[in-house]
């Protein structure tokens, strides 16, 4: 939720009045932060109301804000910045920069607003991001990089388990990637004529798609299989001079 595995150049000065123990620990100074699965127990986790309280103390020492939408109880978790959010209940994650827009989600039953993108519809679970090639942020930028990243896996790759968590054979070459289709809206401040392609997984350049534009607004549906170069994660958008 807060400078943890984020190192923030134009963050202001450090807090030294806030100590907030890390779960699972008596005192700052001797934090420890466990992973993996909880112990089953048919009693609450006290992990869970000092995670609550920390949110709490974050909040009235205004290191989040009032606006922040973390919630431990619903198991909804926002940056200080407001950037990443990780929603467990939905199975879904996000992240909004200027110059990156990101999604990864379970489904998607109606149209999700990130910013300048749009997830309008998608026939399963994907990975949807939308990034600047040329350092401008997304709504200015000509050159855009987008990547559709649904399950992958190896051939004959087999697992132990019906959630397919531990895996009892890696299989073989060559990897497979799960057929979707994804139908996305942009909306960047230039108006103008903008092509979309695909693109080899080695970033070469490949076929030419179709995208529809409505004055600013851009829509197009990617299909991760129907490239006559075969499967790929890659697409990219360019504004023409």
């Amino acid at each position: 939720i807060s400078r943890i595995g984020l190192d923030r150049v134009d963050a202001p000065a450090s807090r030294s009045d806030i100590q907030l123990p890390l779960l699972g620990s008596a005192s700052p100074e001797k934090s420890s932060l466990r992973f993996g699965n909880r112990p089953a127990s048919p009693s609450r986790d006290p992990r869970d109301d000092r995670l609550a309280e920390n949110i709490s103390k974050l909040r009235l020492a205004g290191v989040i804000s009032a606006q922040n939408q973390t919630n431990a109880s619903a198991r909804v978790y926002q940056s200080d910045t407001n950037e990443i959010l990780v929603d467990a209940p939905q199975r879904l994650a996000r992240v909004i920069t200027p110059r990156t827009e990101a999604i990864s989600f379970e489904k998607i039953s109606s149209p999700y607003v990130l910013g300048a993108l749009t997830i309008d519809a998608a026939s399963g679970p994907a990975l949807v991001a939308l990034s600047s090639l040329d350092g401008e942020t997304i709504e200015k930028s000509a050159h855009l990089l987008l990547i559709f990243a649904t399950d992958a896996r190896n051939t004959d790759m087999k697992f132990r388990d019906d959630d397919q968590r531990t895996i009892e054979s890696y299989g073989h070459f060559p990897v497979l990637i799960k057929h979707e289709r994804v139908r996305l809206r942009i909306n960047p401040a230039a108006v103008g004529s903008w092509s979309l392609t695909s693109l080899h997984l080695n970033g070469e350049i490949g076929d030419p798609l179709e995208v529809a534009a409505d004055g600013s607004r851009l829509t197009f549906t990617l299909d991760n299989t129907a490239t006559r170069h075969g499967p790929t994660t890659f697409f990219r958008l360019d504004r023409r001079s």
